[in-house]
């Protein structure tokens, strides 16, 4: 993209089009730093698609009744203990 050429998109239009501002940081983050992104409308889809993934698992991890797990969970005391302390705000 090149802004000589005309070929270019600012946040305010990829925005104001009802792009989720975590699917373009997703997209942002998904290259590494040194090299160049290219940008495409199939991409940000893509980043959307997998932000939204993430957001459903999230979504099915709230659902997991705490009392559930712990009955089938074979964590080690210590672990409950510290999770015991982070919920009564000790630690």
């Amino acid at each position: 993209m090149s802004k000589s050429l005309g070929n270019f998109v600012t946040l305010r239009e990829l925005l104001d089009e009802g792009y989720d501002p975590a699917s373009i940081r997703h997209l942002l983050i998904s290259s590494h730093y040194r090299g160049e992104l290219n940008f495409t409308r199939q991409g940000l889809q893509a980043s959307a698609s997998a932000v939204q993934r993430l957001l459903d698992f999230e979504h099915r991890l709230e659902e997991v009744p705490i009392n559930d797990l712990a009955e089938e969970s074979q964590l080690p005391d210590l672990a409950w203990s510290a999770l015991d302390s982070f919920k009564m705000g000790d630690g």
